[in-house]
């Protein structure tokens, strides 16, 4: 292991790069709200490009990787995402952010299977747990780090600095990787599916747009249901041409299997509630409750001290519940989370700190079985296919989550404003306190209090609904054994 070391220490900064780039966005969200007079939608359309991408991309990442050489291919995925990052100093709107985003989404896309596959090749037997240990303990440090160093950079930088930090971590670590990882070898895999890639993120770019532009141009309006049936149309031929091809992005019959699809959906519904939820309150502590960046980054900090304080947690049910057990437990925990957010956003932080330690709780042990359970769930041979599968299912349901729960919220706000409100207090809640009507101001603080709190009510519901089937899906025999 301790040749292996510098490899590692490469692997893991570029894991870095992406790890903290997912979560250190959200706390600048009211900055970027102000400086780019960014509504609601374009908010969830800034935060969503990436996530979409990037899980839209993983599988195709993953296939290009073996195909052209997996060092070659994180080398170019590096470069791209430190680009794509200093990119942002041209950018003066919010469709401009947006593409930008995207560009990142898929330059991590390529970069991280790379990753995850170099560290299998230099790594064997406890060796290799013991990396696969470092690398989940990486991505954790990363969901501290992001909002803290985003808050911190925000007292002293405008928001353009949560995407600069990435540029010296993703150089840094392609000076590394250049170093210390040797050319690749060998090659293997079938050409890349592109069509198969591209129809999966029109399909998801198709259902996003009908939630987020739902709320403000009306469900009914040809701008809502367009894309709708636009996804539903790319999603079926999706589903035809994966099936024919050659050599599929997805071998969509794996992904039918209920020990598989019951899993991912725990995934998937776990993510939605974190990236959701988070949407929802760093913007609720800076414009409703006046916390400064930094202070907003620490007060979304319970999350993650949940998320790596609950292995005991873990340990104790794997061993009392089993698999299945554990899983259901997590999802009941993230419920019950999520309804403590709900219920406490007008009870000042300290129900808001128990929501989030414990939705950080429900998060570490739902995830960890549920990503067993999809492995388990797959033949052998198509381990990597679900290791990529697994964070698909991740960054999706993360999307959604932003997608679903930010237009839930907006429903209710528009629906709570007086009829008689101005456009630009109807676009957000930024813009509404930015017109200095003591009446308008009170009003919109009320509407964006209830939106959110039957947004964060409704995950909780979707919640609960996913632990059953997970109780139902996940397998008694599974074994934790190394995951705890």
């Amino acid at each position: 292991m301790r040749a292996g070391w510098p490899v590692l220490a490469a692997l893991m900064l570029a894991t870095l790069a992406v790890t903290v780039d997912n979560t250190v966005l959200n706390v600048a969200l009211p900055s970027i709200s102000t400086d780019l007079n960014a509504g609601t939608s374009q908010l969830q359309w800034i935060v969503n490009a990436y996530s979409l991408l990037f899980g839209g991309l993983l599988l195709t990442g993953g296939s290009l990787a073996d195909r052209l050489g997996r060092r070659r291919v994180l080398l170019g995925g590096l470069a791209a995402f430190a680009a794509a990052s200093a990119l942002v100093l041209v950018v003066h709107s919010g469709p401009e952010l947006i593409a930008l985003r995207a560009l990142s989404g898929v330059a991590a896309a390529f970069l991280l299977p790379s990753t995850v596959a170099l560290m299998y090749r230099a790594f064997e037997g406890p060796a290799r747990a013991t990396a696969i240990g470092i690398a989940g303990s990486v991505a954790a440090l990363g969901f501290v780090i992001g909002p803290l160093l985003g808050g911190a950079l925000l007292e002293f930088f405008s928001w353009q600095s949560v995407f600069l930090v990435n540029v010296p971590i993703a150089a840094l670590a392609l000076l590394l990787v250049r170093a210390v990882i040797p050319p690749d070898a060998e090659r293997s895999g079938g050409p890349a599916d592109l069509p198969g890639a591209v129809l999966s993120v029109l399909a998801m770019l198709g259902l996003v747009a009908a939630l987020v532009d739902g709320p403000d141009h009306g469900w009914g309006s040809p701008l809502v249901v367009g894309p709708a049936l636009g996804a539903l149309v790319t999603g079926v031929v999706f589903v035809w041409w994966e099936l024919r091809a050659a050599h599929p992005m997805l071998d969509v019959r794996l992904i039918g299997r209920r020990a598989v699809a019951g899993p991912g959906a725990a995934q998937g519904a776990l993510m939605f509630a974190a990236s959701g939820s988070l949407f929802l309150i760093t913007q609720h502590l800076q414009i409703l409750k006046g916390y400064s960046p930094i202070e907003a980054g620490v007060s979304s900090a319970p999350i993650a001290i949940g998320l790596i304080g609950a292995g005991p947690l873990f340990t104790w049910s794997a061993r009392r519940l089993g698999a299945a057990g554990t899983a259901a437990l997590g999802l009941l925990i993230a419920a019950a989370a999520m309804a403590c957010l709900g219920l406490g956003i007008r009870h000042g932080y300290l129900p808001l700190a128990g929501g989030l330690l414990a939705l950080g709780a429900g998060v570490r042990l739902g995830i960890t079985v549920a990503a067993l359970a999809v492995l388990d769930g797959l033949p052998a041979e198509a381990a990597g296919t679900g290791a990529a599968l697994g964070d698909t299912f991740q960054e999706i349901g993360g999307a959604l989550g932003v997608a679903l729960l930010g237009s839930i919220y907006n429903v209710i706000y528009q629906s709570d404003l007086p009829s008689a409100a101005p456009a630009a207090a109807r676009d957000s809640l930024r813009g509404a306190l930015s017109l200095h009507d003591a009446a308008l101001s009170a009003a919109a603080r009320h509407a964006f209090t209830s939106g959110a709190q039957i947004a964060l009510l409704a995950c909780a519901g979707i919640l609960a609904a996913v632990a059953v089937v997970a109780r139902l899906t996940v397998s008694r025999d599974l074994d934790l054994t190394e995951a705890t």
